[in-house]
């Protein structure tokens, strides 16, 4: 009879209890790098993106003060990313990591009230209705396959610091 022994098999336990965890930090991890990323491509989209809506001329500058020289600004139509005119809207967009499973995009707040409204179409305050801008679902789609690789490779990274070859 022969008996084969590992030397390190309580390391390898140990090695295999932290495993669960491992997985939730590189999940979360990689939700964490894709937020930052979703975040910065809706703010690049918002100031940067041609628009084709109505002109507009702005009268008033930051908190209010009345401008010397008025400047025109284009806002956004259906389905393009609304125009960061007052930034209000353009700082109010979030990430938020909810556990292991879950990435929560958004934007709005009491600064911003209306980015329900792009969102998903409404009427503000004039009674007027805005038709549905989408910046969110749009980041949603164009990020799915990329949420996907950066959780890929936070797993991987995870394993090789644990010595595990992939």
């Amino acid at each position: 009879m022969i008996y084969i022994k590992t030397v390190n098999f309580e390391e390898v336990q140990r090695g295999f209890a932290e495993t669960p965890k491992l997985f939730e930090r590189a999940f979360k991890r990689g939700f964490d790098v894709a937020g930052v990323k979703q975040v910065a491509y809706i703010r690049d989209r918002m100031l940067n993106d041609p628009k084709s809506g109505k002109t507009y001329i702005k009268y008033k500058g930051v908190g209010g003060r009345v401008l010397k020289r008025p400047t025109k600004y284009v806002a956004s139509a259906a389905g393009e990313f609304p125009t960061a005119v007052s930034r209000e809207l353009y700082k109010s967009v979030f990430y938020e990591v909810r556990g292991p499973n879950q990435l929560a995009i958004g934007m709005g707040g009491p600064k911003a009230p209306y980015a329900r409204i792009l969102e998903q179409g409404g009427k503000n305050g004039k009674g007027h209705y805005i038709e549905p801008r989408e910046p969110l679902k749009q980041t949603v789609e164009v990020f799915s396959p990329i949420v996907r690789d950066e959780i890929n490779k936070q797993i991987k990274r995870a394993l090789n610091k644990k010595g595990v070859p992939i």
